[in-house]
């Protein structure tokens, strides 16, 4: 019974850490497109090749 507690507690905390996690969105292609092209105005994103 113990271990049951203890796992649920150890679970509930593990998911509780990830729900405050934040997603970095500072390096999109998006952004670094758009910072890049000032400098560099003939780049273009790549396109994904399908086989």
């Amino acid at each position: 019974m113990k271990r049951k507690v203890l796992f649920l507690l150890l679970l509930l905390t593990a998911v509780r850490a990830q729900s405050q996690y934040s997603i970095d969105t500072s390096y999109t292609v998006k952004s670094t497109y758009n910072k890049l092209i000032k400098k560099y105005p003939f780049i273009t994103i790549v396109k994904e090749k399908r086989i």
